[in-house]
C-alpha cells in the first residue's frame, strides 16, 4: 500500500510539474467548473466538445477522495456515493463560492468534499 501511495505522489508530482494534460495557466476553480459542467453533460447522456477535460475532473476529483478517504480521513463518503454526484456537489460548491475560483483545484475539490462528507 505505501508503494502504491510513492507512486501515485510521484505520477502526480510529474503530472502536476510537467504541465501534461492542463493548459500553461494554473488549474483553477475557473478550469475545473468547465470541466466538471462536461463532465456532467457526459454522464447525462449530452454530446460534449471538451472530452480531455471532462475526464480530467473525473479524475481528479476521484483522486482528491480517495486521498481525503485513505490518507487524512477528512472525508467520509456514504457507501451509495458514485463520482456523478460527488462532481455534482464540486459543481455546486463552486457555483456557491464565485469568489475563491481563483484558487487551486484540488484545494477548492477538498474543501467542497469536507463540506458535504466530514467524517464526525
Amino acid at each position: 500500500m505505501r508503494i502504491l501511495l510513492l507512486l501515485f505522489v510521484a505520477l502526480n508530482t510529474v503530472i502536476l510539474t510537467s504541465g501534461v494534460g492542463q493548459d500553461a495557466e494554473t488549474p483553477d476553480g475557473n478550469h475545473l467548473l468547465v470541466a466538471c459542467r462536461e463532465y456532467v453533460r457526459f454522464i447525462d447522456g449530452r454530446l460534449i466538445e471538451l472530452y480531455p477535460p471532462a475526464a480530467m475532473c473525473a479524475g481528479l476529483v476521484r483522486g482528491v477522495v480517495e486521498t481525503a478517504q485513505n490518507i487524512s480521513n477528512s472525508v467520509c463518503l456514504p457507501d451509495n456515493a458514485n463520482i456523478g454526484a460527488t462532481v455534482r456537489i464540486v459543481i455546486n460548491y463552486l457555483n456557491d463560492s464565485p469568489d475563491r475560483l481563483d484558487e487551486r483545484d484540488t484545494l477548492l475539490i477538498l474543501r467542497a468534499l469536507v463540506g458535504a462528507f466530514p467524517c464526525r
